[in-house]
């Protein structure tokens, strides 16, 4: 699949975009939850976050082939 340059830069900020979401969903959603026991709250922190870091290297990897495109 071949994407032109702004292509590339679209998908970079949209996947940094959905990054910085889940990360603020992690740590705001312990507010809406504190009545779970410990471990859901963990691993729900830790589900958020993994996300945040597969968007996060998603947005790199795009931003790095559309430099390599230009």
């Amino acid at each position: 699949m071949s994407f032109t340059l702004s292509q590339y830069r679209l998908l970079a900020n949209y996947f940094s975009g959905i990054s910085q979401g889940l990360l603020l969903a992690s740590v705001i959603g312990q507010v809406f939850i504190p009545s779970s026991e410990l471990v859901i709250r963990f691993l729900v922190t830790i589900g958020y976050i993994f996300l945040a870091l597969l968007f996060l290297y998603l947005a790199l990897l795009y931003s790095k082939k559309g430099d390599h495109e230009s």
